[in-house]
């Protein structure tokens, strides 16, 4: 891990990194915040109004292929560690045990388009109703992916068809079937998406019931 002091427009922080060999950054659970001049009236970064971010990180299987979310979020500007400007005793070395322990106990945060990472909340939110409702329509594999726009999908098997739920950057949801769109929705509508799936799986039994008779 490598530090790295960056400046936003109202702060400096401080944040620990690393990148992989795909080219992934991956962030440490953890950074240091320091408010800009303008608003401690001292000329230099200093301790003395330093903030500390912690981030409880967990590492979220999604799909049957391998792919994951990481929830948790670096942003913000943390907790202050001192009083009224001045250091109280041990304060600082309170800080760093505190940012000791968050980089052993949590996961590092990977960077966007990181390989196998979902970053589409919406698809993540989704995935319990998905599984539960594939499971009773006797499909277990269901395969999480990314397309080279960056729109999301599950993708999986049933009668003989590929059933695929793409959520775009757009946010939209796109129901399809054999790569034809079945039905369109918002993100949001999860009702609306559990209704959808629910029902194709009931016309696609229809039709092969019918098939066969």
């Amino acid at each position: 891990m490598k530090p790295r002091l960056r400046r936003g427009e109202d702060i400096a922080y401080l944040t620990f990194e690393r990148e992989d060999e795909h080219g992934v950054v991956w962030h440490a659970p953890v950074k240091f915040v320091f408010p800009l001049s303008k608003y401690t009236g001292q000329k230099e970064i200093t301790w003395d109004n330093v903030r500390l971010q912690t981030v409880s990180v967990e590492k979220v299987p999604v799909g049957t292929n391998g792919w994951s979310y990481y929830s948790g979020d670096v942003s913000g500007y943390g907790e202050p560690i001192v009083s009224l400007g001045y250091p109280e005793d041990g304060a600082l070395e309170r800080a760093f045990e505190e940012a000791k322990s968050s980089f052993l106990e949590y996961s590092l945060i990977p960077d966007y388009d990181a390989p196998g990472v979902i970053e589409n909340t919406e698809l993540v939110a989704m995935w319990l109703e998905l599984r539960q409702i594939c499971l009773e329509n006797a499909v277990e594999q269901i395969d999480v992916g990314r397309d080279a726009d960056r729109n999301e999908f599950y993708r999986f098997e049933h009668e003989g068809r590929i059933v695929e739920l793409v959520y775009d950057v757009g946010c939209n949801v796109k129901l399809l079937v054999d790569q034809a769109q079945r039905w369109t929705g918002s993100h949001y509508d999860f009702q609306d998406v559990e209704r959808e799936l629910k029902t194709m799986f009931h016309d696609l039994q229809e039709k092969r019931q019918t098939a066969a008779s």
